[in-house]
């Protein structure tokens, strides 16, 4: 039997999936690996630290904490840094990331540590 009904919103289902992941792969760059979230098929992590919502087309906000990558995920805050470690066996090191990551980073407190050093090596102080 026909389901005119079930047979629209398969479509629909296909439809988001299908145009997510053209998306998420042509904003992949060089190299970069991905992975499903703990069996999420909307929710990608990549080798670079990089979290993304493919049914929404866009990358979530990281922050970079101390030198763990961390964002929330399904009302919780998971480590990114960890992830990435276990799926591929890669310490991600801020400072060695490409510029197109690291714009979807939140690096503030990282940036202001490293002031905050280079000011005390050069006897200044911040202002």
């Amino acid at each position: 039997m026909y389901d005119e009904e079930g047979d629209s919103s398969m479509n629909d289902e296909l439809a988001w999936f299908t145009e997510g992941m053209d998306w998420m792969k042509s904003e992949l760059l060089d190299n970069e690996k991905w992975a499903y979230y703990d069996g999420d098929d909307k929710i990608i992590f990549t080798s670079y630290g990089r979290v993304g919502n493919i049914k929404k087309k866009q990358w979530r906000i990281i922050q970079y904490q101390g030198s763990v990558l961390t964002t929330v995920v399904k009302q919780g805050g998971i480590s990114v840094s960890k992830i990435v470690r276990n799926e591929w066996g890669i310490d991600i090191d801020y400072d060695t990331l490409p510029d197109e990551v690291k714009k979807t980073i939140n690096a503030r407190s990282y940036l202001n540590q490293l002031q905050q050093r280079k000011d005390r090596k050069n006897g200044t102080k911040a202002g």
